[in-house]
């Protein structure tokens, strides 16, 4: 794998593409983090769904965030559905993960007792 990246990185140098950005999109992709076939961290203090179409950061659904990651059309999507009684701070994944930007904590369903501690800290930190 390491041989094959080399080999990338000679190459667009070689045609003249700049070697700090394809370095820097080398560790953005490393910093990926999935949790499950829809669930993913696209980097610290993020976690984003791709079937429920939204991301979510310390504060709770993140519009920034979806658009960057999901799409425009999902932010808009959700620019609607946010209304003044629109509770944004807790949210449930696709794939069950529930978490609460008031408690600061994430659980792997809403029913579950036990907090995962690894999406936790992934979404909100030390």
């Amino acid at each position: 794998m390491r041989n094959r990246a080399i080999i990338v990185l000679m190459i667009l140098i070689f045609i003249g593409c700049d070697e700090s950005k394809v370095q820097k999109e080398e560790l953005i992709k490393e910093n990926i983090v999935t949790f499950s076939k829809n669930v993913f961290s696209p980097e610290e203090e993020v976690l984003c769904d791709k079937k429920s179409q939204f991301c979510s950061d310390s504060h709770g659904i993140s519009l920034a965030f979806t658009k960057e990651f999901i799409s425009e059309e999902a932010q808009n999507i959700w620019l609607k559905r946010m209304t003044k009684d629109f509770d944004a701070t807790i949210f449930t994944m696709s794939d069950g993960i529930h978490c609460d930007t008031n408690q600061k904590i994430c659980k792997r369903s809403k029913w579950d007792e036990k907090i995962d501690e690894v999406i936790t800290r992934r979404l909100f930190g030390n």
